[in-house]
């Protein structure tokens, strides 16, 4: 059962759908506060409208397609009966992808993740299942994770094809972005 307020956001493979921020909650991110942002069934989201490839590339690289938060930014399949789901909590908007395959990954093998922007401009990234059954994409071997600013020319890459997201259980990552 879904959490009161929680909402579906409506993805097919390599979509981006927008989403208004609650009223009174705005999010400060390098500079600029946003009250929309643009989520991604590829793992990621972006401020701006636009595409999130399914290519992913290195945190800092230039490029149209690139998301300013890569929570786990790779070629995902959310139509394969994962769902991405957003929701409003106290001080933080929560973006969730839940029990979504990897296209390449066994379908029976899921990922899920989720992207917390709290009010005061920290990003916290929280991973709960990472094996996708698949050795060469398991743990974040073949994603990126990590925040950018819209322009790219500042970016925190905390993984780019490395299985960083070792070990079992929940993990979570902080990630403070400066002006």
């Amino acid at each position: 059962a879904r959490l009161p307020d929680t909402q579906l956001l409506d993805l097919d493979d390599n979509e981006v759908v927008r989403v208004d921020l609650p009223m009174g909650f705005a999010f400060p991110f390098f500079g600029a506060t946003y009250q929309t942002i643009y989520v991604g069934a590829n793992g990621g989201i972006r401020f701006g409208s636009g595409s999130i490839g399914s290519s992913n590339v290195a945190m800092g690289s230039s490029g149209s397609t690139h998301p300013e938060i890569a929570a786990y930014w790779d070629a995902l399949d959310v139509e394969s009966g994962g769902k991405v789901l957003s929701r409003h909590f106290g001080d933080r908007f929560i973006v969730s992808w839940e029990r979504v395959s990897h296209q390449s990954g066994d379908s029976e093998r899921t990922l899920s993740f989720q992207v917390h922007l709290v009010g005061d401009g920290r990003i916290e990234l929280h991973y709960d299942d990472i094996d996708v059954g698949n050795v060469g994409l398991n743990a974040g071997i073949s994603a990126t994770i990590g925040a950018q600013n819209p322009s790219h020319s500042k970016a925190l890459g905390l993984s780019y094809n490395s299985a960083t997201l070792l070990g079992g259980g929940t993990r979570a990552l902080a990630i403070a972005p400066s002006s």
